[in-house]
């Protein structure tokens, strides 16, 4: 075991670390063998993941982006606000837009392919694991554009309300829970 080390390449001074972060921070030291995974295919396989329920363990990566069957569209509505799920139907391109209230998180997960954001309103800490093991923490704001690389587990902290919009490149959505950060995600709620 180890004590939870956190480095942010981008962090805002007006928004330092939040209780939350401090308190929630999975010990990232303990999952140094993840970090070495991160960004490939063998990150799948980690017996830190768990693979969707239409996903068998053996199945090997990478797989074709598709759907996992959530119907856009459709509104999914919780204690931290609601998910919209859109498809625009001329390409059948699926987008979320997502309203957060400040001081929830959300994802805990990881995608086979890129995961694009763009941030309408509020401000998010992003949580991502880089190779060394260490969760890296970057403030994101109004207008920003961030794109998360496929293989790479990550959190969402609301700093403020937030509107935001998500979508994945190549189009098609999976997620794979990243265990030690998907518990964080459902203790804090």
């Amino acid at each position: 075991t180890g004590t939870a080390k956190f480095r942010s390449r981008r962090h805002d001074p007006q928004y330092p670390m939040t209780k939350m972060s401090a308190k929630l921070h999975p010990p990232c030291t303990k999952y140094p063998e993840d970090g070495a995974l991160v960004g490939t295919d063998a990150i799948f396989s980690s017996k830190n993941v768990i693979p969707p329920p239409n996903i068998q363990p053996e199945t090997p990566i990478p797989l074709p982006p598709k759907d996992d069957g959530i119907p856009a569209p459709s509104i999914y509505f919780d204690d931290r606000g609601e998910i919209h799920n859109v498809r625009i139907h001329r390409n059948n391109h699926r987008i979320n837009i997502l309203y957060t209230k400040k001081g929830y998180l959300r994802s805990g997960d990881m995608h086979p392919n890129e995961q694009c954001n763009f941030i309408f309103s509020g401000r998010v800490n992003i949580w991502t694991l880089s190779k060394d093991g260490l969760t890296n923490v970057n403030t994101y704001g109004r207008h920003e554009f961030v794109k998360i690389p496929r293989g790479v587990p990550h959190v969402f902290e609301f700093l403020e309300d937030s509107v935001i919009a998500e979508w994945w490149e190549p189009r098609g959505f999976q997620c794979w829970f990243y265990r030690p950060y998907r518990e964080i995600v459902d203790a804090s709620f």
